[in-house]
């Protein structure tokens, strides 16, 4: 499975990364003196199989549980393990909880701290209800190469919105890779450096899709 993002436009470019990017991107693990998960963390947010919103998993999505499968213990334990964390780590945690929620169609659109993401999950455990699927949502039935699925969110670094229940997000045509909220947003990231990556996503993207498709054609 090929979940192609913005992460392979801009990973190990350092020319286009901030400092904190860089920063994040030369962190070692071993390096730490507390973890950036805890084993109960790790284990829910990693270990723990979540099932892909895409049409092989779908019957199995259907029936997820609510916030992740998350536990009232759990999230006190998120949100305490995080204000012990230096903030290259906190920064670490945040991304994974954010990207583990929009994976599963849980919205975190203006969500801009830990806390507030954890607040959305908690709402939703609450409600002992999963967040409802979209109407435009499509479950893919790619096998191989570039699929998309999920919720993305804006690839404008000063935004802070993702797709939502009701709104879904334009993307690059010529990398579709990169996605945007609006044109706004979408013209203040080719301008700060997406016109410096999207040909090469464009490439790579291209070559994972022949590939895959090439395979496929021999898998049947």
């Amino acid at each position: 499975y090929t979940k192609m993002n913005s992460d392979d436009l801009y990973a190990g470019r350092l020319d286009l990364m901030t400092e904190e990017d860089k920063e994040e991107w030369y962190h070692e693990p071993s390096s730490e003196t507390i973890p950036t998960l805890t084993e109960n963390l790790k284990d829910w947010l990693i270990l723990t199989h979540h099932p892909i919103p895409d049409s092989h998993d779908k019957e199995e999505f259907l029936l997820r549980k609510p916030a992740l499968g998350a536990t009232p213990e759990l999230l006190i334990e998120a949100k305490q393990h995080y204000l012990l964390l230096p903030p290259v780590q906190q920064r670490i945690m945040f991304k994974s909880i954010r990207h583990k929620m929009l994976r599963q169609l849980i919205s975190c659109s203006g969500a801009s701290t830990m806390e507030e993401h954890l607040d959305i999950l908690r709402k939703e455990m609450e409600s002992g209800v999963p967040s409802p699927i979209p109407d435009w949502y499509t479950f893919s039935s790619r096998k191989m190469g570039p699929r998309a699925f999920g919720f993305y969110e804006c690839e404008n670094r000063e935004c802070r919105n993702t797709e939502t229940v009701e709104k879904q997000f334009d993307r690059c045509a010529k990398c579709k890779l990169a996605y945007y909220c609006c044109r706004e947003c979408q013209v203040e990231d080719w301008k700060a450096r997406h016109k410096k990556a999207c040909k090469y996503g464009r490439e790579q993207r291209n070559k994972i899709k022949k590939a895959a498709n090439f395979m496929q054609m021999f898998m049947g």
